[in-house]
């Protein structure tokens, strides 16, 4: 009978070999082979059960089942979905983004109160390329200077995730292209483009969060407002799922906001008119 730890180390061969870019599943299952030793409908239920009474989300719950869903097909169970739970049903919170004009009229200039005077170009460069292509950390991180263009205006983008790459244009913001300049000759390139080591990003937005608390800065939030962005430039939903690397529309329709404010502005001015005409 094979130990829960061959079945681990079976399961993680499993998750790499079929191009799984995250081994969250792998991680989620160390915690839950202990607990549910034959995978007996009975078991699995009782182990969703005694996770949603601690209080844990639905959204993290679901992350379990998923992982439970994806560990019994790795070792060839059937009915996989008879005996594992439906998924929960999750609120959808509307995504933070900034706009540009809060990037570059409070973000951009206080920089220097926040970094140290030799990270201000670097972090500057990053956050308008964060905002003007809209690529996940990931893709970030894995970017090289090679990969820029900027005689043709094309980046090459590796996507971890699907194991493709992608070109996106360069020339979406001439601005952005020239502090990117100046920033790749003020260093050298050591660990990637941008010279992120593996928390970085991390360290960098945990500045910036308490910094600005009220915008809910992170890294994923330039990427909402990178589609926003494009939205009120009138780019289409076509071209904005290709520049976000999305295989299916719906995924970059859910990054769409509801510009309230534009709206505001509108109502405000048609009940500005209505009393002019009421008052005549």
């Amino acid at each position: 009978m094979e130990t829960n730890d061959t079945n681990l180390i079976n399961f993680k061969t499993y998750l790499i070999s079929n191009g799984h870019s995250s081994l969250v599943y792998w991680g989620l299952m160390k915690e839950v082979m202990p607990k549910i030793q034959d995978f007996s409908k009975e078991g699995i239920f009782n182990f969703i059960l005694a996770k949603k009474e601690t209080g844990v989300s639905n959204a993290t719950v679901n992350m379990y089942i998923k992982a439970i869903r994806v560990y019994l097909k790795s070792i060839g169970r059937r009915k996989i979905y008879e005996v594992t739970p439906k998924y929960f049903k999750v609120i959808k919170k509307i995504s933070s983004f900034i706009t540009l004009d809060f990037l570059e009229k409070e973000i951009i200039p206080n920089l220097k109160y926040i970094f140290s005077a030799k990270k201000v170009l670097q972090i500057k460069a990053l956050l308008y390329f964060m905002f003007y292509s809209g690529l996940r950390k990931v893709e970030i991180e894995k970017l090289k200077r090679v990969n820029f263009n900027f005689k043709e205006n094309e980046l090459l983008v590796y996507i971890p995730k699907t194991k493709e790459e992608r070109l996106i244009p360069l020339n979406i913001n001439e601005k952005m292209n020239k502090v990117i300049r100046r920033y790749f000759n003020s260093e050298p390139e050591k660990y990637n483009a941008f010279n992120l080591k593996p928390d970085s990003m991390k360290y960098i937005f945990q500045l910036l969060k308490s910094n600005f608390p009220k915008a809910k800065l992170h890294s994923h939030c330039f990427r909402h407002s990178f589609n926003f962005h494009l939205k009120t430039m009138g780019i289409d939903v076509f071209d904005r799922m290709k520049l976000l690397g999305h295989k299916n529309i719906a995924t970059t329709a859910l990054y769409d906001h509801f510009d309230i404010t534009t709206l505001k502005k509108k109502f405000d001015l048609i009940n500005q008119l209505n009393q002019k005409e009421s008052g005549n």
